[in-house]
């Protein structure tokens, strides 16, 4: 897995039914099943069970994307993550979420259940698009 630096080609692909099922009661679970009707092509969902650790930088595609990390996402690299122009595309880490540097920006959104911790920056950009970042932790 150390090799892989697109975040949103790792894990395996699912279906919203499973992210539903897997993951009913989570309270973001509707922002997350939500992500179907904000783009035109319906996102083919992607679940990394377990933590990721990695010791280099990671980013996502243009988009649309759905990623759920059941675990942590732990890098000593950075983290981008973008959209392509009207593809609304959600990250959801129930673990803790550390990197160098954090950079999300058009219509990325990234939510994290636990700590986010970046020894560096966290740069949010979003123009009239919806980036957006949360955390339950600190």
């Amino acid at each position: 897995m150390a090799d892989v630096k697109r975040l949103d080609a790792m894990g395996r692909e699912v279906s919203f039914e499973e992210l539903a099922e897997r993951f009913r009661g989570h309270e973001l679970l509707p922002w997350l099943m939500g992500n179907r009707t904000l783009v035109d092509e319906e996102p083919r969902p992607r679940l990394i069970e377990g933590s990721v650790h990695v010791d280099h930088d990671l980013e996502t595609g243009r988009g649309p994307w759905v990623l759920v990390i059941d675990g942590d996402l732990v890098t000593t690299g950075d983290l981008k993550f973008t959209t392509g122009d009207y593809a609304t595309s959600s990250l959801l880490v129930t673990g803790q979420l550390r990197a160098r540097n954090l950079r999300y920006m058009s219509s990325a959104r990234v939510a994290v259940d636990g700590d986010l911790v970046a020894s560096g920056v966290i740069v949010g950009t979003g123009g009239d698009s919806e980036a957006n970042l949360g955390t339950s932790g600190t």
